[in-house]
């Protein structure tokens, strides 16, 4: 007779790279008005935050998955969610646009770059551990698919628009993470 001992943490874990990625048919994203593509792999991930309360769990992360969608297409009048990928504090990865797909417009970057915004306000507050680790193997995991390069820097969004995004907590932390970068490429 064997013993089987399972791991919690395993269970919570998607089929991903040890992503749990929430796909965009599970949190009940609305279809996209129109869809432009990236140029891949990525040269650049930009980080942002949603200006929004922090969400614990799967049901907290889809509720405000569909409030963000629903700000983002119907008062920006955009096409769709604006980000890439968005990361609860739960330690899920919560599909946006994905990987394949141009993000909201950025200076000329998102034609290169994958967009990740950290659910929540972080001004005053750093982001979860499970947060930032997820976001970090969401990275990894794109150089591995070939959706970013290996070589690809991080910037903020703060670095692109007048905006606090991604809050001054979480930028300051991002200034510690070994992609991090302050030279910015500008397109004409």
């Amino acid at each position: 007779m064997y013993l089987w001992i399972i791991n919690p943490y395993q269970l919570s874990l998607g089929h991903r790279n040890d992503l749990y990625i929430v796909e965009r048919d599970e949190w009940g994203a609305e279809k996209p008005i129109t869809q432009e593509f990236i140029n891949l792999p990525a040269e650049y991930v930009i980080i942002h935050h949603t200006a929004t309360e922090q969400c614990e769990s799967k049901d907290a992360c889809i509720d405000l998955m569909n409030v963000i969608q629903d700000v983002h297409m119907n008062i920006n009048d955009w096409n769709d969610i604006g980000l890439n990928f968005y990361v609860g504090a739960d330690g899920k990865i919560y599909e946006g646009r994905g990987w394949d797909v141009r993000s909201q417009r950025l200076r000329g970057y998102e034609s290169v770059s994958i967009s990740i915004g950290f659910i929540g306000t972080f001004s005053n507050i750093e982001p979860q551990v499970r947060q930032v680790e997820a976001a970090k193997r969401l990275m990894e995991n794109g150089v591995r698919r070939k959706k970013l390069r290996q070589s690809y820097r991080i910037y903020a969004q703060r670095q692109f628009q007048p905006t606090e995004s991604p809050g001054q907590k979480l930028y300051e932390l991002m200034k510690q993470w070994p992609r991090w970068s302050t030279i910015i490429k500008h397109f004409d």
